[in-house]
């Protein structure tokens, strides 16, 4: 497997990156993220997935490239979602940072997820719903740190050791905030 290929942009699309490392130029999809990111810049370092497809005639290994390593697990993550394909991945991460695609999810914002081209309803609720979204989540958002199980007052919680006070559930336990003075 390619974690990340490092050298030369040699030239650089809304979608698409080409680097050059070592003689030999790998284009990579990329997110309007990392666009933003590597814009301007001439050596260039993209955490690299690798998607290769077979069965049938059109068999096609393609390289998505993430300027931080944050957005390719998110993109992982999707990509693992039902009805969430490589480009829906993609479009997702175009149309918000990663940090804003954690706290959208954390806060079970649906409408959110659905201004994204390609994106309707029920496919909305399956990437905020996902049972382990906050133990992945929480990996790579700056705000998801605790689990939350429905109970009778709101959330019950677990901190697991890296809380950051009420930001750690992004609002979700509104018993827990207003016992805690906030």
């Amino acid at each position: 497997m390619i974690e990340y290929i490092k050298g030369d942009l040699a030239e650089l699309t809304p979608a698409m990156a080409v680097i050059e490392a070592a003689g030999v130029g790998y284009a990579l999809n990329i997110s309007l993220n990392t666009y933003t990111a590597i814009q301007g810049k001439e050596k260039v370092k993209l955490f690299v997935h690798e998607a290769l497809v077979t069965g049938g005639r059109d068999d096609s290994y393609t390289l998505y490239g993430f300027a931080t390593r944050q957005e390719r697990e998110l993109y992982r993550l999707l990509i693992s979602v039902s009805g969430v394909g490589a480009n829906s991945a993609r479009m997702i991460l175009s149309g918000m940072s990663p940090a804003e695609l954690c706290n959208v999810i954390a806060a079970g914002d649906d409408k959110m997820l659905k201004t994204v081209k390609g994106i309707g309803a029920k496919t909305a609720q399956r990437i905020i719903s996902r049972p382990e979204r906050q133990d992945c989540y929480k990996r790579s958002g700056p705000r998801i740190v605790g689990t939350h199980k429905r109970k009778r007052h709101g959330y019950e919680h677990s901190r697991e050791g890296r809380g950051r006070g009420r930001a750690h559930h992004a609002g979700l336990c509104t018993s827990c905030i207003s016992q805690s003075g906030g």
